[in-house]
């Protein structure tokens, strides 16, 4: 027999990009990748991570450990968590611990969806 390259070891640029999506993706489960916003030059000065309505964000310790992990994994200074009901600012320059969820919670930008108002 003679031993032809598989059609799945070739990669494209195509999958090559699809490949990197997956690594934001956690294990058995269908979540999408953080919202990412470039600053000055290019580099990411924060991500967005965005969670149902149904998720209690200032509870739930695997979404606020999920958010910051992300950015601390990208060396990106802040993360954003959202359920679009409120905003929660995390510095994540400190290493995220899973059972201090309020590690790094910036209190001056909790926002919620009554103050979007008087805040904009």
């Amino acid at each position: 027999m003679s031993a032809t390259p598989r059609a799945s070891a070739r990669r494209s640029p195509r999958s090559s990009s699809r490949r990197t999506s997956r690594r934001w993706t956690r294990a058995g489960s269908a979540a999408a990748a953080p919202i990412t916003s470039s600053g000055s030059a290019g580099s990411p000065r924060f991500i967005v991570e965005a969670k149902k309505p149904a998720i209690a964000i200032d509870d739930d310790k695997d979404a606020i450990f999920q958010t910051k992990v992300y950015a601390w994994n990208s060396t990106i200074p802040f993360a954003v968590l959202t359920d679009f009901e409120q905003f929660r600012l995390y510095d994540t320059t400190l290493k995220p611990i899973f059972n201090d969820p309020r590690r790094g919670l910036v209190n001056e930008f909790s926002l919620d969806y009554d103050k979007y108002e008087s805040k904009w």
